[in-house]
C-alpha cells in the first residue's frame, strides 16, 4: 500500500512540475505586455501550489490521516475538473489517485471499526 501511495504522489508531483515548466516557457518566450506572459505566471503559481499540496498529502498519508487526504483529493480533483482545458490534464491523474486511494483506506478503516464493535 505504501508503494502505491508514493507512486500516486509522484504522478501528481510530476504533473505539477510539468505545469511549472510550461509556465516558465510562456514567461521566457513572450513579452510582459502579452496575455501569454500572464498566463505563464498563473501556471507557475498553480504548479507550485499543487506541488506543495501533493508533498503535504504524502506526509499526511505517511501519518495515516486518511479523511484529510480524502478531502484534499476531492478538492484537487474538483479544481482539476474546473480547469480541465488549462491545468486539468496535468494534475487530474495525481488528484484522482489521491482521492481513490484515500477513499479505499477510509472505507477499509470504517469496515474494520464496525467489525470490532
Amino acid at each position: 500500500m505504501k508503494l502505491a501511495a508514493i507512486l500516486g504522489i509522484m504522478v501528481g508531483v510530476t504533473g505539477s512540475v510539468w505545469l511549472v515548466m510550461i509556465g516558465l516557457q510562456h514567461v521566457n518566450n513572450f513579452g510582459s505586455d502579452t496575455s501569454d506572459y500572464h498566463n505563464g505566471i498563473l501556471l507557475i503559481k498553480y504548479g507550485s501550489a499543487f506541488t506543495l499540496i501533493f508533498l503535504v498529502t504524502l506526509w499526511l498519508m505517511n501519518k495515516q490521516y486518511w479523511k484529510l487526504c480524502l478531502s484534499i483529493g476531492f478538492l484537487c480533483t474538483a479544481f482539476s475538473m474546473i480547469g480541465l482545458f488549462s491545468i486539468g490534464p496535468y494534475i487530474i491523474w495525481g488528484s484522482l489517485f489521491i482521492f481513490i486511494f484515500s477513499f479505499i483506506n477510509v472505507m477499509r478503516l470504517r469496515y474494520d471499526n464496525k467489525k470490532l464493535n
